[in-house]
Order: C-alpha cells, then sequence, then structure tokens
C-alpha cells in the first residue's frame, strides 16, 4: 500500500510575505542594490478595481507576489522550494504549488509517520505566511489487496477526504492503477467529440478535411498522457479502438 497524500495552499501567490521573501533572498547571498531593487519592486504596490468604467479606491498589497510577471513565479519557487527539507525519509512531487507526498505504508507507525510530517507542513506555512486549504487537501490509497489501512489523516485540525479516484493533470488514477475509470472518461468525451464532428461534416465531401478535423478534435482526446496511462488489458484496447473505427 503506498498512501499519497495531495496538498493545496490557500491563495498561495496571493499570500507571500514581502518580509519572508527578502530575508530569504539574503540567506541566499542576494544582497546590494539587486536585492534593494527586489525590496522596492515589492513594497508600496497598489491594486485597484475597475467595473463598468469605475475604478475603486486603491488598496495596498502588503503581501503576495505580481502574478502574470516574469519574476513573480520565481520568487514563489524560491519559497516553496523549502518545503523539500520537511520529507527527508519519503518521496514528494513538487510542480509549483502542488505538493503530493507519497511512501508506503505497511503499519500504523508509517501511517503516523506520515501525520508527523503533515503536522510539520502545517507549522512550516505558519511560519512563512502561508496556509493550506484542508478543504482541497485529500488522501488516496494505492493498493493491491483487500487490506487497506485507512488512517484519519489530520491537516490543521481538519480530517482529510479520502478519494477513490485522484485527477492529477488531466489522468485519472484509481488504486489498483488500472486506469480503467480514465478510459471510459475519455471514451465518453472523445464519443461526445467524434458525434459533434459526424453532424457538422455531414454535408462534407473533402475526406483530408475530416481526418484533419478528426485529428485536431478526436485524436488529442485519446491519446492525451497516454505514456502514462496505456493500457495493458485486451478489453480496454478493444474499448479505445472502437471510436476510432
Amino acid at each position: 500500500q503506498v498512501d499519497v497524500i495531495s496538498t493545496d495552499y490557500a491563495k498561495a501567490f496571493d499570500k507571500l510575505s514581502h518580509a519572508h521573501i527578502l530575508s530569504l533572498l539574503q540567506s541566499l547571498g542576494v544582497f546590494g542594490s539587486f536585492h534593494q531593487w527586489l525590496s522596492s519592486y515589492l513594497s508600496n504596490r497598489q491594486q485597484v478595481v475597475r467595473f463598468r468604467g469605475v475604478l475603486s479606491r486603491p488598496y495596498m498589497a502588503s503581501s503576495g507576489v505580481p502574478q502574470g510577471s516574469h519574476i513573480g513565479p520565481l520568487l514563489f519557487l524560491l519559497m516553496i522550494n523549502g518545503v523539500s527539507d520537511l520529507f527527508p525519509d519519503m518521496k514528494y512531487l513538487l510542480f509549483a504549488d502542488d505538493l503530493k507526498i507519497f511512501t508506503s505504508v505497511g503499519s500504523l507507525d508509517d501511517c503516523s509517520a506520515i501525520q508527523r510530517r503533515l503536522d510539520e507542513l502545517v507549522e512550516w506555512c505558519a511560519r512563512n505566511k502561508l496556509s493550506l486549504n484542508p478543504s482541497k487537501c485529500a488522501v488516496m490509497s494505492f493498493h493491491r489487496s483487500r487490506g487497506v489501512i485507512e488512517y484519519p489523516y489530520v491537516i490543521d485540525g481538519h480530517d482529510l477526504r479520502r478519494l477513490s479516484v485522484l485527477r492529477d493533470l488531466g489522468v485519472h488514477f484509481d488504486p489498483q492503477l488500472s486506469f480503467s475509470v480514465h478510459i471510459d472518461v475519455i471514451c465518453t468525451r472523445a464519443l461526445r467529440a467524434l458525434g459533434f464532428l459526424k453532424r457538422s461534416t455531414r454535408d462534407f465531401c473533402n475526406v483530408k478535411a475530416i481526418t484533419h478535423l478528426y485529428k485536431s478534435l478526436v485524436l488529442p482526446i485519446l491519446e492525451y498522457g497516454s505514456i502514462v496511462w496505456s493500457p495493458h488489458y485486451e478489453s480496454y484496447k478493444v474499448q479505445l479502438e472502437r471510436i476510432q473505427r
């Protein structure tokens, strides 16, 4: 059994503390004029809202990095990178603000170890003026046997939802990694797109144009992420090939 904890930060880009960012940059050896420039860049930023041509009063942004800028995501990554020090004995995947912690579980002691790491993560977030969104955090157990340990993991006093299917970057993962759910989902989407294509090209006589539309609208649905979920059961292959015929 492998337990995967999927976390979500609440307004991650908006809550970054300017003081923490500047202090972190100094610890990384950033001083002098460049540090002063970054301090000036982050400080005294104002925001306004335009609605139907009317501007609101200026609001002073005391935290966060400018989204849409080049340096904003970089500053965020420098800040969030410190979370990797919390899991020396566990594996994790960190992409921007998307953190997944996973490790093998053979006993309740292993589950307790994961819970301790989650508690440390909450403390780390508090120290760095960040917060997790417990309602969007979840746990999923990957396993082959029926004797699954369903440990009640908690983040900041909130019980984590236990998932039977985990959707990550458009791919649906089931506990046995059979990808049956994912194949059902993409087949349904592909059939819907194929039906739309047939109705829209009923009077077409250009086979090359129809083929191009099929490769643009239907085939990408069936092929997206296939390097991950490529079926190993013959029945799934038949299910996918039926659409392409």
